[in-house]
């Protein structure tokens, strides 16, 4: 089974960091699972260092991974119009947000 996470700052200011996250979990169908390891953790840690603000950016099928960010608190803000390609398609993704109510308040 293949998992991982990866963070990147996409906007930083002094007081406004951003930060994208990327979780990979090829061959794994329990999001509960999925949300209990990497989100959990994620949002705590992200708290534990001041950062007020987590986004997501997901294909519109990917019908699990919005019900595990909805159920972390993110909320959908909307939908980017051919932002992102896969299997050399341009495709939309729907952008989720999560802020935090211990850092940045």
């Amino acid at each position: 089974m293949k998992r991982w996470v990866m963070i990147e700052e996409i906007f930083s200011l002094r007081e406004d960091i951003r930060l994208d996250i990327i979780i990979d979990t090829t061959q794994h169908s329990d999001w509960e699972q999925v949300r209990a390891i990497y989100l959990d953790e994620l949002m705590a840690s992200s708290e534990r260092h001041g950062i007020w603000t987590l986004y997501g950016s997901t294909f519109p099928e990917n019908e699990a991974s919005l019900r595990a960010q909805s159920a972390c608190g993110f909320r959908v803000m909307g939908r980017r119009a051919r932002i992102a390609q896969r299997h050399g398609a341009w495709r939309d993704t729907i952008i989720t947000e999560r802020r935090s109510k211990i850092a940045g308040v």
